[in-house]
C-alpha cells in the first residue's frame, strides 16, 4: 500500500537505496591538487607512452613494394597529337554525359567556378576578370549604364 511503509517495501529491489552513511574524517576531504606541468613536460610524457625503448625482434618482413607501372602500357610512346585527340575525346565523352543529365533532370548547367550570371549578380568579377589585374569594374553603375 502507498500510506504507510512495510518490510515488503522496503525489500523491493528496484526501490533505491538511501546512500550509506560515510564516516569522512579530515583526510578525506582534503583533496590533493595534481601539480601543473608545463605543457612541453605534458606532451613529451604523452609520447613516451607510444615509444618504445628496447628494441623487439622483427617477426615478418614486409616485401619492398616498387612503385607500380602506369595503367596504361599500351601506349607507352604515343605522339603528342594522339595524346592531345585522345585528351579532346575525353572532354567531349564528359560534356555529353553532362548534357545528358542536365536534360534528364531538368535543369542547366551551372558549374560553380566559372557562373557568368551569379559573377554578375554577386558583383565579383571573377569571370570578366584576369588573375593579374582587375580590368573589368563591377558594380551596379556599370552595370546600369548601357555603354559600359
Amino acid at each position: 500500500m502507498h500510506g504507510y511503509s512495510s518490510s515488503e517495501e522496503s525489500d523491493d529491489p528496484k526501490r533505491p537505496r538511501p546512500p550509506p552513511a560515510s564516516a569522512t574524517s579530515t583526510t578525506d576531504k582534503k583533496v590533493k591538487k595534481k601539480k601543473k606541468v608545463p605543457p612541453q613536460q605534458s606532451i613529451n610524457h604523452i609520447w613516451k607512452t607510444f615509444q618504445k625503448r628496447t628494441f623487439n625482434k622483427a617477426l615478418a618482413i614486409l616485401p619492398f613494394d616498387p612503385v607500380p607501372p602506369p595503367v596504361s602500357p599500351e601506349r607507352p610512346n604515343e605522339l603528342m597529337i594522339a595524346g592531345y585527340e585522345r585528351a579532346v575525346e575525353e572532354c567531349r565523352r564528359k560534356v555529353k554525359k553532362i548534357i545528358k543529365e542536365c536534360r534528364r533532370v531538368n535543369q542547366r548547367y551551372r558549374d560553380p567556378g566559372w557562373d557568368l550570371d551569379w559573377d554578375l549578380k554577386w558583383y565579383k568579377g571573377h569571370c570578366l576578370n584576369r588573375l593579374g589585374a582587375t580590368d573589368w569594374s563591377i558594380n551596379k553603375a556599370t552595370l546600369a549604364d548601357s555603354s559600359a
